[in-house]
């Protein structure tokens, strides 16, 4: 019997969509005062004293609009003194980023054939034309590029939208002067003739070597085509007839590619649990792999510019020094921050999809809003990183159970655990306080429950990190439900095909459970 797939699945909850226009794919923003993240407060940052210790990026500020809470950006760029994101609920939203202390919401273009639910993935710009893309799903099933004109952002034009009719699902764009290209995964690139009135007119596809076309780049010179395929790959076309393009080579890849960065004659990809790969282009048609870097979570997007990498890792950004550019040298890390609160804190919920670094500024796409935050140029600190959340397993009553908990030091100077704080039924201990960088030390955290309830605690982390000098892991222990050990209780199910099955037929045999959130 082959292993069975049970799939669940579990809709996203649809929010509430923003008012608009049903004959405008602009929604300006309400005239509104500054918000919570001091849009009047000076920007300047207190010069750095020779010697001490600073964390090389630093918050500013959250975006102000008339949103609030989620709308899932996913992608980011900025476009003259604008910061652009493509976004899950609101469209494609623009933020004027003229001071760098406020994001204040302009406009959101809500592209055609998502009135109902406005939505895009990606987008590239050619002078005041934008591109979208949408892939397709099931609460929006329909594929497309759209183009509209942003020369009066009081009134964007709709130029045009390609609907896809051949089921090819739509992801990245890279668009020029005259041609777009489009990601479309297993059907590989779509070209497109951008025409002098901006409509895309749709000319062939191009599937040589791409099983999983995820993010199209071009180099600065518009020659060569650089496409991130997630199934393991950097595909490398000749574009310099832009309609035909013609295959150069392949480089296999160790990780899943979502993103591409060109930097100087190296493409830097982001590359999910695999960290950023580097690849030496100079020749494109002899491109080479020639250095990778770990990060933590599931590296999504990535910027250069300069000697600095950016990184988006799911729950925080990385900053690289890609002085050396195939060995980048981990500067430290920053998380998503929140304002709920009233003060800007590190958000243990935060998600970042994307991040862009443009005039040394990192530009968060963060799923509830953007944000901005400011590198600091030479400063170095130690850099704590430690999981949020730690969830011991089942014990008994009289019983211990322990666990070790990781903690690292992702800057450049050492890291000083100065105090351990626990509460509830939980002891914690650490046989070495001094953590070098790039290193990490375990805190063993030990349970002994005098009852079988449930028990939470909090373990605070007290350190020389000079902008989270307490770190929080939240403790849980004997969770109700299914543990790791523990037998599955029968069950009967239906299959994809009709068929009806119970899950002990399967008793000694592997069996899959696979859990699908849409967005």
């Amino acid at each position: 019997m082959r292993p069975w797939l049970i799939g669940m699945l579990a809709l996203w909850p649809l929010l509430e969509a923003c008012e608009r226009s049903a004959s405008q794919p602009g929604v300006p923003a309400p005239s509104q005062p500054p918000g919570p993240n001091g849009c009047q407060d000076a920007c300047s940052p207190p010069p750095l004293s020779p010697g001490a210790a600073a964390d090389p990026i630093e918050f500013l500020a959250t975006g102000v609009d008339q949103f609030g809470g989620f709308f899932e950006p996913v992608k980011v760029q900025t476009w003259r003194d604008k910061v652009v994101m493509c976004t899950g609920v609101r469209g494609l939203t623009i933020y004027r980023a003229d001071e760098p202390c406020c994001l204040s919401h302009e406009v959101s273009v809500i592209p055609d054939r998502t009135r109902n639910y406005p939505r895009c993935q990606h987008f590239s710009f050619v002078g005041d034309t934008v591109y979208l893309t949408n892939h397709g799903d099931e609460i929006l099933p329909d594929t497309f590029v759209s183009a509209v004109d942003l020369s009066d952002l009081s009134a964007p034009r709709q130029i045009e939208t390609y609907l896809s009719n051949n089921g090819a699902s739509f992801e990245g764009i890279a668009a020029r002067p005259g041609v777009a290209y489009v990601a479309q995964h297993e059907a590989g690139v779509a070209v497109f003739r951008l025409e002098g009135d901006g409509k895309p007119t749709y000319i062939r596809n191009v599937d040589q070597d791409l099983s999983n076309a995820w993010q199209p780049r071009l180099d600065p010179a518009g020659a060569f085509l650089y496409v991130a395929d997630a199934s393991g790959a950097l595909v490398i076309f000749d574009v310099s007839e832009p309609l035909n393009p013609q295959h150069l080579t392949t480089v296999r890849a160790q990780g899943t590619l979502k993103d591409l960065a060109w930097h100087q004659d190296r493409i830097y990809a982001a590359s999910g649990s695999t960290g950023v790969e580097v690849f030496d282009v100079q020749d494109p048609g002899r491109a080479t792999l020639t250095g990778r870097a770990d990060t933590e979570g599931s590296a999504l997007g990535v910027s250069a510019e300069g000697h600095h990498l950016v990184v988006a890792d799911w729950n925080d950004v990385h900053l690289f020094d890609i002085s050396q550019p195939d060995a980048p040298v981990r500067l430290g890390h920053q998380p998503a921050y929140s304002t709920r609160q009233g003060q800007p804190a590190p958000d243990p919920l935060g998600r970042v999809l994307d991040a862009t670094l443009k005039g040394g500024l990192i530009y968060m796409a963060e799923w509830a809003g953007p944000q901005v935050h400011r590198l600091v140029d030479g400063a170095d600190a130690p850099d704590i990183f430690v999981s949020s959340t730690v969830e011991l397993p089942r014990t008994a009553p009289g019983a211990q159970e322990a666990v070790g908990i990781a903690v690292w030091n992702l800057g450049r100077r050492p890291l000083r655990i100065t105090d351990l704080l626990v509460d509830g039924p939980f002891e914690a201990s650490i046989s070495g306080t001094e953590v070098a960088p790039g290193l990490r030390q375990l805190i063993e955290v030990r349970f002994s429950p005098l009852g079988s309830e449930q028990a939470q605690g909090t373990l605070r982390i007290l350190s020389n990190d000079p902008d989270q000098g307490e770190a929080q892991v939240q403790l849980r222990a004997n969770l109700p439900g299914l543990r790791a050990g523990d037998e599955v209780p029968d069950f009967e199910f239906t299959a994809l095909d009709g068929s009806s099955h119970r899950l002990s037929e399967a008793r000694g045999q592997p069996v899959l459970l696979a859990y699908f959130a849409t967005f």
